[in-house]
This record gives structure tokens, C-alpha cells and sequence, in this order.
């Protein structure tokens, strides 16, 4: 249940023949209007970001309880750690560990080895939470959790061997699950959310291995997630603002030639084999050749129209479309179109957006928001790399402020829609602008391959009830008392002012502002 924040402003009215009130405008002589200023105007900048190692590694969540919609992480929540690794030549001594976080409680026998795509393989568990009876381990006195990975792993150990710097086996590259021609698995495990609300999480993890003799721990130090009570999307806004690139504007270019600023990634031209993973593009069309026809063949039937020969759909941006839901329709080549940005994500997790936002009111509530849509639908490959043609790894985004995460989109699936994905954040008591970050929470390869269009922040309207409501009719110089209730999910609207129009259409200011005002 929300809190509703209302007040009621009066007024008195000595009026003419007729007098009419509208909710916003009305085409009648002697309207009286709400105007609820927001002095704020709005900047944005952007970007991206990857990795390029031998070995890879990357560190996110899921929001299990929320992964069918998104939401911010409330109190009693479980989310899912994903700490990955790809390999690209032969490691011994390979395990685990993690301490689990304060303000989270370990999901008992949770712990398991899944692919990219979130399955499990021979041996990969899940494994029991006891002391030595298979690969994986919880210990509650720590409390933390240990995994020994590869071939010729020892059981794990709790208690005095928990800490053991040997027991974990060798990795090769090629092993089971594949990734061509690399390996590439993921440790996963559960956690409920015991934090209050407005307090933070700090989760961690530690990959310890031996390559070529050399022992090293990369240890993952995730920045914080925040705890906070989930709130609807505004249902009618203000104030929407836009940068020259949160809506990528338009051109009748297919390719657009200026980049966005994307630290991380590099921008390619969209073409039959491009973008490749850890790269994006900026078009008015994601066909291969320009064609506007989604209605080919997918994999695996070739289809040149389709980027990689057959995988990606073929649709037009977002910007202004009639149906939010299914967008525009792809612009013919020569013709203007919207201009979307295009990402192939990174096999690793992590940013692949900034902004920083500017000259934004303090305590006020803003909405962030933006569309994606999942473009393919027939990329998965199995634990062997043989292609299944299904979707598999599905976008999974993350937004952040100043570093710290507020919200998730859960799964976006692939059904040929785009969606809207966002929450309400909430300006500190002197706060005048703040970082936003999207990242990428899912594991790229065999999927996980999205557009991103009309990046939004907007204040929400109030909802205003008139009494008498809509119009009034009144005898000359009889007095009609008029009032307004405003209604608020959010109590921004402490401050009001009067307007007054003779025609419905051009509004002047009366001058008077939180307090009443009589007309004549």
C-alpha cells in the first residue's frame, strides 16, 4: 500500500454569468488553473564497459523474487550471486569462497555450477551444505560458503578445513561447459535479504587459482545494493527530459556516424556479422542489408536480411511510436528513422551505461526509466556450444545511483515487445545531481542481445479533484467558492500558484501563490 499525500487549496470567486474550472485546460471563458512550478532543468552525459583478459571474470545477482517484472530489493527478498569465469587456458587449483554479507542469510543447499544460460551440468550440483561429502560446502560459524572446482577436486570442507588452501582441481580450457573454445561456468547461490529498509548490502566473493605456478585470488568487492520498499511508476508525468542522446535522435542514415559515449565497448557499423559480443551499434534499423520485412525465416534457416544470418529480429526504434508496446516499424534505406542503441553484451557482467544527471531539485522524487527490448530469440547454446535455437540468456539490467544499486529489471523476454523498466528515487535534502549506471547482469554469449531506447526522467503529476467539478454556473455577483484537492503518490507538490486564462488556451500568472485568490 502507498501513502497518498493530499491537501486542498480554496479559493473565492465573485463571478460572471459563467464560470468553468478544469483540471488542466478548458476551452471556456473564465478557467482557473493549477500550476505546480518545478524549477529544475536537466543534463545528461553517457557510456560502456568490458573486459579483454585470457581469464575473465565478473561478479552480479538476479533478484530471484523479482525477475518477472523488476523491482527494487525489499526485505525479505532472495537474490541469486553470479560470479563467472572464463577460461581461456589450463588453471589448477581452482576454488571458491565467500563470506556471506551482513544484512543477507544464506539459502540452505543452494550452491551449484550452471552455464551462462543458468544450467546445471554434470557434477555442478546443487550441493549439500555438509562437510565433506561433495564438492561444495556451507559453514554457518563463519558463515560462508566454499566450492572446489575442476577435475580432481577434493570435497569441501567446513569447519577447520574450510579455510584450505589446496583442495581445488584443474580447469582446462574446452572443458565441459563449453564456450567454443573456451570454458565458461558460473558459481551460483542464494541469499535472503534480512536488511531493513534504506539499509545497503555489500556482497563479495573470491576466486582463488594456480596458473602456470603462479597463485592468485581475485576477489570481487560488488559496490552496494540498496534496500528499499518498492513504488509504482508514475501513470502521468512531468517534466520528461531527454539529452541529445537519450533518445539517440534520428537520421536517414541506417548507421549513425557519431558515437555515444560508451567507455568499454566499441561501436560498430550494424551489418551481417556485426555487432559481435562487447560491441554496439546506433541505427534506424536492425536488418542486415536495410530490408524493413521481419516476416523471413529465423535460424536455422539462413536469412542474410538477419544480422548473423538469421537471429536478430528486424525492427525500428521507440521514440514517439503510436504502440509503445511493438515501436516503429524499421525505416526503408534512405528513409528518417529513430535511432536506437544496439548492444551485443560482454560475456562478463558490469556497466555497459552512465549518465550523470544535473541540476535536479533536492528532496523530490524523480522517475528513471528507459525501454528495452530483447532482439533474439533463437541464440542459446547448450553446455557443448551446439546452437538450440531458443532464446536462453535473457537481458537482465541493473540501475544504479551514485554507485549503488536501486533497482533491477528482472528477465526481459523475448516476445517481440518492448518495455519499460524503471523506479522512483528519491533526491537527498541538498542533493542538486547524482550518477546513473546501467549494467548488465546477465552473462553474454548464446543471447543477452538488446535495444535500449527514450532513457527518461520525469516528476509525476498529481491527481487533482475540483469541486464543483469540471464546470460551474453561477448568478452575477453571487459568490462560488471553488477548491482543488491535490493527490500525490509522492509529496513533491508542497507549492502552488494560480493561473487564469479568458480563452482556455493563453495563461497568465496571477501573482499569487500558496494562498488564496479571488477573481472578479
Amino acid at each position: 500500500m502507498q501513502k497518498i499525500y493530499s491537501g486542498t487549496f480554496n479559493i473565492h470567486v465573485l463571478p460572471i454569468i459563467k464560470s468553468s474550472i478544469s483540471r488542466f485546460l478548458n476551452h471556456r471563458k473564465g478557467t482557473l488553473k493549477i500550476f505546480v512550478f518545478l524549477f529544475c532543468s536537466l543534463q545528461f552525459i553517457l557510456p560502456l564497459r568490458s573486459f579483454a583478459q585470457k581469464m575473465l571474470f565478473s561478479y552480479s545477482y538476479f533478484n530471484v523474487t523479482r525477475n518477472n517484472g523488476g523491482g527494487t530489493l525489499e526485505q525479505g527478498d532472495t537474490i541469486e550471486i553470479h560470479a563467472l569465469v572464463k577460461i581461456n587456458n589450463s588453471s589448477s587449483n581452482f576454488y571458491y569462497v565467500d563470506t556471506i554479507p551482513a544484512g543477507t542469510q544464506y539459502v540452505n543447499n543452494s550452491l551449484k555450477l550452471v552455464t551462462n544460460e543458468g544450467l546445471l551440468y554434470t557434477g555442478s550440483g546443487p550441493y549439500t551444505d555438509a562437510s565433506n561429502d561433495d564438492a561444495g560446502a556451507y559453514d554457518a560459524t563463519i558463515p560462508g560458503v566454499r566450492v572446489n572446482l575442476g577435475t580432481g577436486a577434493s570435497k569441501a570442507l567446513s569447519g577447520a578445513g574450510f579455510g584450505n588452501a589446496t583442495g581445488g582441481g584443474t580447469v582446462l580450457a574446452g572443458n565441459v561447459p563449453k564456450f567454443y573454445g573456451s570454458t565458461l561456468f558460473i558459481v551460483a547461490y542464494r541469499l535472503l535479504v534480512t536488511a531493513n529498509n534504506g539499509d545497503t548490502i555489500h556482497p563479495t566473493g573470491n576466486f582463488h587459482i594456480d596458473t602456470a605456478g603462479v597463485y592468485k585470488t581475485y576477489r570481487f568487492n560488488y559496490g552496494a545494493i540498496k534496500v528499499i520498499q518498492n513504488q509504482a511508476l508514475c501513470t502521468n508525468f512531468s517534466s520528461a527530459s531527454f539529452s541529445a542522446e537519450s533518445s539517440f535522435g534520428d537520421g536517414s542514415i541506417k548507421n549513425r556516424a557519431l558515437a555515444a559515449i560508451v567507455p568499454g565497448y566499441t561501436k560498430v557499423n550494424l551489418d551481417l556479422n556485426n555487432p559481435q559480443d562487447n560491441y554496439y551499434s546506433i541505427v534506424n534499423n536492425t536488418s542486415a542489408d536495410g530490408t524493413t520485412n521481419n516476416a523471413g525465416p529465423y535460424k536455422p534457416t539462413t536469412n542474410n536480411s538477419r544480422v548473423f544470418g538469421g537471429f536478430w529480429d528486424i525492427i525500428g526504434d521507440h521514440t514517439g511510436a503510436t504502440n509503445t508496446s511493438t515501436g516503429n516499424l524499421p525505416v526503408a534505406t534512405g528513409g528518417t528513422g529513430g535511432y536506437m542503441l544496439v548492444v551485443n553484451a560482454a560475456f562478463t557482467t558490469g556497466e555497459v551505461y552512465r549518465d550523470t544527471i544535473k541540476n535536479v531539485c533536492p528532496n523530490t522524487y524523480y522517475e528513471f526509466s528507459a525501454w528495452v527490448r530483447n532482439i533474439c530469440g533463437v541464440c542459446g547454446i547448450d553446455k557443448n556450444s551446439a546452437a538450440t535455437y531458443t532464446p536462453r540468456v535473457l537481458p537482465n539490467l541493473s540501475y544504479t545511483i551514485n554507485d549503488v544499486d536501486y533497482y533491477t529489471t528482472g528477465n526481459i523476454s523475448h516476445d517481440n515487445t518492448w518495455q519499460k523498466r524503471g523506479f522512483i528515487y528519491k533526491t537527498g535534502p541538498t542533493g542538486t545531481q547524482f550518477r546513473i549506471t546501467v549494467k548488465n547482469n546477465a552473462a553474454g554469449g548464446g543471447g543477452n542481445d538488446w535495444v535500449l531506447d527514450d532513457i527518461k526522467l520525469a516528476t509525476c503529476y498529481p491527481n487533482l479533484i475540483n469541486s464543483p467539478k469540471d464546470t460551474a454556473t453561477s448568478c452575477a455577483n453571487v459568490p462560488l467558492s471553488l477548491s482543488d484537492t491535490v493527490k500525490s503518490y509522492f509529496n513533491n507538490y508542497t507549492n502552488f500558484c494560480w493561473e487564469k486564462s479568458l480563452d482556455g488556451v493563453n495563461w497568465i500568472g496571477t501573482g499569487v501563490c500558496s494562498s488564496k485568490y479571488q477573481h472578479s
